[in-house]
């Protein structure tokens, strides 16, 4: 639930373990890799539906109305590598329009989830797009509906997209990744998402955020 459309995903590179003896256990959760779909090497193919959930968004909180894609908030993690072909199968499943926005990245204007290009509720839609040389880094992606990305946004919808170099030194020297993925949480009094009165400060504050 985020205040705003503000989200931030990014990579750790933890340092070896001789490195970290007397660091405490590591309890973050790892939010899950959408499984490649392909078998023909340089194309990633993965399916991802936003739809309402019951989740706990809180530890130890109650189950709450949220949206998540691929039932899960954070989204499932998207993992790529440059000059990868991408197409994702996209269904939505929510009861209003939504598109995908990437977050940071260069593609072609008409697959990029703009306001300009809704999938309506109930309708499919597949974004391809080739992951450019030179664009390796981590990204996000969220919703981008007219008038709509702030609040769906804080539903649940976002997730990180990974795009990683071919010849990466870190990765050959055996060093592992951390995925973080931040998120400005605002919960009301029953442990729901917090939306509050449209006519308040909050609510003007969180417009032009």
């Amino acid at each position: 639930a985020l205040i705003g459309a503000t989200a931030f995903a990014g990579l750790a590179r933890p340092g070896t373990a001789a490195g970290l003896r007397d660091a405490p256990a590591d309890t973050l959760r790892q939010p899950p890799t959408l499984p490649n779909l392909s078998h023909v090497p340089g194309v990633v193919e993965v399916n991802l539906t936003a739809a309402p959930a019951r989740l706990r968004l809180m530890p130890g909180g109650p189950l709450v109305d949220a949206y998540a894609y691929n039932g899960a908030v954070p989204g499932p993690t998207i993992d790529v590598r440059e000059g990868d072909s991408v197409i994702i199968h996209f269904h939505n499943e929510l009861p209003e329009p939504t598109t995908i926005h990437w977050h940071g990245m260069h593609i072609p204007a008409d697959q990029d989830g703009s306001p300009l290009y809704p999938i309506a509720a109930g309708a499919s839609h597949d974004y391809t797009f080739r992951i450019a040389r030179g664009s390796a880094g981590t990204y996000w992606y969220h919703p981008h509906p007219d008038g709509r990305s702030g609040h769906q946004v804080a539903m649940g919808l976002f997730g990180a997209f990974i795009v990683r170099a071919n010849h990466d030194p870190l990765a050959a020297a055996g060093i592992p990744d951390k995925l973080l993925v931040l998120s400005d949480n605002r919960f009301d009094s029953s442990g729901a998402i917090d939306f509050p009165d449209s006519t308040s400060i909050a609510a003007e504050i969180d417009l032009e955020n």
